[in-house]
C-alpha cells in the first residue's frame, strides 16, 4: 500500500499501493451475503469475537463518551474466547497390509508445525495446496499394480521416452491430486501406496525398487501435504485471541508479567519497553501490534536464514565477500542500520494552499487535526480498491475493526462485487508510511510532493512488510513483521532498496555503483520501499519535518507550513528537495 496522500481533498496519508492499477489474479467470487447471524457464526468457529465486542462498547478512555461503556483492563482479560481451532481427522487405514514397513521417517519442518503450538499465521511458504472445491481423483485409484503394468507396457513398447511420458502425465495428475479440497483422499492415497510398498512378493528388478522409491516419495509428499494443511487449520489466523487478551492486560497493569504463559514473556517484555501509552491504544489497535509481535518472532529464525541466503547468492555482495566480511556480521550491520539511520515518511499531495479543499488546508485547520485512513475518507492517491485493502489488513489482525459483510476471510484474491466491510469505527484501521533511507529525504515524490517525515518515537507502534502489502506472498501483508524484527525485510525486501542498506551500513565502501547512485540523485528515482503500517492516532505532534518536492506550489506551501507551525508553536522543519 504506497506510502501517498489522498487527493486534495483528503486528510488521509496514501494507503500503499500502485496507483489506480487493477490487482492481478482477481478470482472468482467468494463467499455470499452474510447477516448478523452469519458472523456469529463465523467468530464462533474461525474467531472469538472479542474484538468485536471490543470495538461495540469502546477499548479505551477516548472511545468510552462514544459508545457509552468503559472497556477496562480486567473487562479485557474477562472477555470470554470460543475455541479457535477445529479438529483433524487421524487419517489411519485400518485396512490389513497396507502398512508400510519402512519404519518411522525423520520429522519435516510440515510435521514439526503440524504437532507444535498453534502459529499465529501460517507462513507463506508453508501453505498447503488444497484449493476450495477441488475434487482431482488419485492417479493410482486403480491400485499401485496396474500403475506398474502400465509403465512395463510403456517400456516395452516407446522405450525409455514411452515410460518417461507415462510418467509424466501421472506427475501431473499427481500435483492436482494433492490440491484435493478434503483429506480423506489424500489419506486414502498413503494406505494404498504403502501396500505395494510393504509386498514382500515383489521382484527385486532395479525398475520395481525405482516405483517402490518413487511411491515412497509419493507419501512424503502426501504426509507433508496434509500435516501443513492440518497446521493451517489450527493456525490463528492473525484472529486476536486470548493470549493477546493476557499480554495487553498485563502492558497495561504496568508489569503483571508473572501471570502470563512462559511462551508470551518475550513478546510481553518486548513489547513493554516501547515508547507507547498502551491505555489510549484501542484493544483492537494494540492487539495487532501483538499479534505481529508474535508472528516476527515466530518467523525470525527462519527469514535470518533467508536473508543471508539471499546476501551469498546476490552478485552485487560479492565484493563484500572477496573484503573478507562475512554474511552473519553483514545481516546484524544491515539490521542495526535499518533500526537505528532509516527514516519513517508518508508522501502526500497537500495541493494549493489557496484552496480550501486541498489537503494542506484541511490538515492545518488546527494543531490537533489528525491525519485519516482510507476508511475514514473512502478515496486515495494510491488504489482505492476496498476489496483488496480489506481482504490485506485481515492479515495485520484487523478482522473484526473491518466487519466483513461478504466473501471470504482473508481472500487471496479479493473481488470489489463480492468482498465488502463495513467497519463500525473506521478511524481504528491502520495508517500507512515507508520505511526509507535517509538518502531519499523526498521519499516518493511520484505519490505526492510533500514528504511528511515522522518523528522516530511513532516507530514503537508501526509493523512492517517487506514490499507493498497489498501483495501476495511473504512480500505483502502476510509477510508482515514487528518494528523491531527486520530481517524479513532483508530476505523478501525490493534488491535495490535492500542493497542501498548493505552499502550505507558499510559507508559505500564496498559498492561504489549505489554510491554513485546517491551522489548524482539517481536514488531517488526508486518507486519501491519498504511498507509501514502506523497503528493507533496520528496528529501533527508526530511530525519532525516536511521535504516538499518541487511543483507548482512549492513556495507557497512552504510558507503556508511555516506560518501554521509558528502560529501553534510546532517543531515542524519545512525544507524543498
Amino acid at each position: 500500500m504506497k506510502a501517498r496522500q489522498e487527493p486534495a481533498r483528503s486528510q488521509t496519508p496514501a494507503p500503499a499501493g500502485r496507483p489506480k492499477r487493477t490487482p492481478k489474479g482477481a478470482g472468482p467470487p467468494a463467499g455470499g451475503p452474510m447477516g448478523a447471524g452469519h458472523m456469529a457464526a463465523l467468530q464462533r468457529t474461525v474467531g472469538n469475537g472479542a474484538a468485536a465486542a471490543l470495538i461495540a462498547r469502546g477499548g479505551h478512555p477516548e472511545h468510552q463518551a462514544r459508545h457509552g461503556h468503559p472497556a477496562s483492563a480486567g473487562t479485557v482479560a474477562a472477555v470470554p474466547v470460543q475455541r479457535l481451532f477445529k479438529s483433524s481427522k487421524s487419517g489411519k487405514s485400518g485396512k490389513k497390509g497396507q502398512t508400510s514397513d519402512s519404519g518411522p521417517a525423520p520429522q519435516s519442518s510440515a510435521q514439526a508445525a503440524a504437532h507444535a503450538a498453534p502459529s499465529v499465521a501460517v507462513h507463506p511458504a508453508d501453505d498447503p495446496l488444497r484449493r476450495d472445491e477441488l475434487k482431482f481423483p488419485d492417479p493410482l485409484a486403480g491400485g499401485a499394480d496396474r500403475f506398474a503394468d502400465l509403465l512395463k507396457n510403456a517400456r516395452k513398447s516407446g522405450g525409455s521416452e514411452g515410460e518417461l511420458r507415462v510418467l509424466a502425465d501421472h506427475e501431473l495428475a499427481f500435483k492436482r491430486f494433492l490440491m484435493n479440497s478434503t483429506d480423506e483422499p489424500l489419506e486414502e492415497a498413503i494406505a494404498i501406496r504403502n501396500g505395494f510398498i510393504s509386498k514382500k512378493s515383489l521382484s527385486m528388478r532395479s525398475s520395481t525398487g525405482e516405483l517402490k522409491g518413487q511411491l515412497q516419495g509419493e507419501v512424503n509428499r502426501l504426509r507433508t501435504e496434509l500435516d501443513k494443511r492440518k497446521a493451517a487449520d489450527r493456525s490463528q489466523k492473525m484472529i486476536p485471541g486470548q493470549r493477546e487478551q493476557r499480554v495487553l492486560h498485563a502492558l497495561r497493569s504496568g508489569g503483571d508479567a508473572p501471570v502470563l504463559a512462559p511462551e508470551d514473556l518475550p513478546v510481553y517484555h518486548a513489547l513493554k519497553g516501547r515508547a507507547v501509552d498502551w491505555t489510549k491504544l484501542h484493544d483492537v489497535q494494540a492487539m495487532s501490534l501483538i499479534l505481529v509481535e508474535r508472528r516476527g518472532a515466530e518467523v525470525a529464525g527462519r527469514e535470518r536464514d533467508a536473508a543471508g541466503e539471499r546476501f551469498a547468492k546476490s552478485p552485487w555482495f560479492a565484493p563484500y565477500k572477496d573484503a573478507g566480511l562475512t554474511v552473519e556480521n553483514m545481516l546484524a550491520d544491515t539490521h542495526r542500520h535499518l533500526l537505528n539511520a532509516s527514516a519513517l515518511m508518508t508522501n502526500m499531495q497537500f495541493g494549493n494552499p489557496a484552496e480550501a479543499s486541498s489537503t494542506i488546508s484541511l490538515l492545518t485547520g488546527g494543531p490537533d487535526v489528525t491525519f485519516k485512513n482510507y476508511w475514514e475518507t473512502r478515496s486515495s492517491g494510491g488504489q482505492a480498491a476496498s476489496a483488496l485493502r480489506g481482504s490485506r489488513e485481515e492479515h495485520l489482525g484487523y478482522k473484526d475493526a473491518l466487519n466483513r459483510t461478504h466473501g471470504k476471510f482473508q481472500n487471496p484474491a479479493p473481488d470489489d462485487n463480492h468482498d465488502r466491510f463495513n467497519p463500525p469505527d473506521p478511524s481504528l484501521l491502520p495508517k500507512y508510511a515507508a520505511l526509507m533511507s535517509r538518502n531519499r529525504p523526498a521519499g516518493l515524490p511520484a505519490y505526492g510532493e510533500a514528504a511528511v517525515h515522522w518523528k522516530p518515537g511513532l516507530r514503537d507502534r508501526i509493523t512492517l512488510t517487506p514490499i507493498d502489502s497489498w501483495q501476495n506472498g511473504v512480500g505483502g501483508a502476510r509477510g508482515v513483521t514487528g518494528s523491531r524484527d527486520l530481517y524479513p525485510l532483508l530476505a523478501h525486501g525490493p534488491e535495490q532498496v535492500v542493497r542501498l542498506a548493505v552499502a550505507e551500513a558499510t559507508d559505500f565502501r564496498f559498492d561504489p555503483e549505489m554510491k554513485s547512485q546517491v551522489a548524482s540523485g539517481s536514488v531517488n528515482e526508486l518507486q519501491e520501499y519498504f511498507e509501514a503500517q502506523i497503528h493507533g492516532p496520528l496528529n501533527w505532534s508526530e511530525v519532525d519535518r516536511i521535504v516538499l518536492h518541487r511543483s507548482t506550489w512549492t513556495q507557497e506551501q512552504k510558507t503556508h507550513l511555516e506560518l501554521f507551525a509558528r502560529k501553534y508553536g510546532l517543531d515542524i522543519r519545512v525544507e524543498t528537495h
